[in-house]
């Protein structure tokens, strides 16, 4: 899967169920292919990224304001991208992402199909139990990156590839 996305920048605290939900006019969100990264699309500024720490071994003893650890790219925030799929009859269906950074909620028609915590690592979602076979399934993708997610610049959204796979019901993990 990786054209045909549509994706909406909005703050952590604006999210609201309607955004994943199949009733929603998603008609002035802007369409993207993934692969991608909302970060890189603005601008630089030591404000994007604040994080408060104490570095012990530094003699910073009392927590303080570090920016820029992150390369002053917009990353936080959140991010929802949605995709209508023909699905056809299957024994199971799976989604398969490499990575989505940092926080993600995977659903299915509106419904929450799994969830997964840590960006860099690839993970699987059975969307079978939600899946309409034979005909259009809403994909939408809840990404979620606040302050302290990495130490680098680590990203925000679907930054690795997507895939739909139909397996037999007597398949290997």
């Amino acid at each position: 899967l990786k054209s045909g996305f549509k994706f909406k920048k909005i703050e952590i605290e604006d999210f609201d169920d309607a955004y994943v939900g199949t009733g929603l006019d998603d008609s002035s969100w802007r369409e993207v292919r993934v692969p991608h990264d909302w970060g890189i699309e603005g601008d630089f500024s030591a404000d994007n990224d604040p994080s408060e720490s104490s570095i012990i071994e530094d003699g910073i003893n009392k927590p303080i304001t570090l920016t820029g650890r992150t390369g002053g790219l917009p990353i936080l925030g959140a991010g929802v991208y949605r995709k209508w799929v023909r699905i056809e009859e299957s024994d199971r269906v799976f989604l398969e992402f490499d990575g989505v950074m940092w926080f993600s909620r995977i659903y299915v028609n509106g419904n929450l199909a799994g969830s997964n915590h840590f960006g860099y690592k690839s993970f699987s979602v059975d969307i079978t139990e939600h899946v309409n076979f034979g005909m259009d399934n809403l994909i939408a993708v809840y990404a979620e990156v606040k302050a302290d997610c990495g130490r680098w610049y680590c990203g925000g959204g679907i930054f690795r590839n997507v895939r739909l796979v139909s397996k037999p019901e007597g398949h290997f993990a």
